[in-house]
């Protein structure tokens, strides 16, 4: 008797009204070329508690992050390293699947614990610094993986224009 996995539904639509921005400075150890290819969202919120009409705080968003293709320098996407990084990332799934599966379930949570999160990925030597000291870095791997992604995804989709960025006056 063949045993049906339990799958929790997942989304299948964004809608945003907060900034996605760049923080080089979480990447330091990422080539430069590549430290403004990840966006973390920010959004900006009543803060929780305040007895004032318009007391506002900026908060970062833990569900999304935007993966910005034309933030990632096509000169810095390094074969050697990005090689490094899938043998980290294949090592830490053969030997700790179940800390990769738990991952996902700590950002899945109302209210994520990203040191807890931060603990695994330190710990089994997944952090851009750690990936950068073994030869790789890990915003390479993610950027040609989402570009992967997506020209298989958009060659579903009907191809579009670029806006040119600078139309005429």
């Amino acid at each position: 008797m063949r045993r049906e996995a339990t799958r929790k539904a997942t989304r299948s639509t964004i809608s945003t009204a907060a900034s996605f921005v760049s923080v080089p400075s979480a990447f330091a150890a990422a080539d430069p070329g590549l430290r403004n290819a990840i966006k973390l969202e920010f959004k900006t919120i009543f803060s929780p508690g305040s007895r004032r009409d318009l007391d506002l705080e900026t908060v970062f968003s833990t569900d999304k992050i935007l993966v910005d293709l034309l933030g990632a320098d096509p000169d810095a996407l390094d074969a050697r390293k990005i090689a490094a990084d899938c043998d980290l990332v294949k090592k830490f799934v053969a030997e700790r699947p179940q800390a990769a599966k738990k991952l996902l379930e700590i950002f899945h949570k109302d209210s994520p614990d990203i040191d807890e999160a931060f603990g695994v990925v330190r710990e089994a030597g997944l952090t851009e610094e750690a990936a950068v000291r073994a030869g790789g870095g890990l915003i390479g791997l993610i950027v040609l993986l989402v570009v992967i992604v997506a020209a298989a995804g958009c060659a579903h989709t009907k191809p579009h224009k670029k806006p040119d960025p600078n139309p005429a006056q």
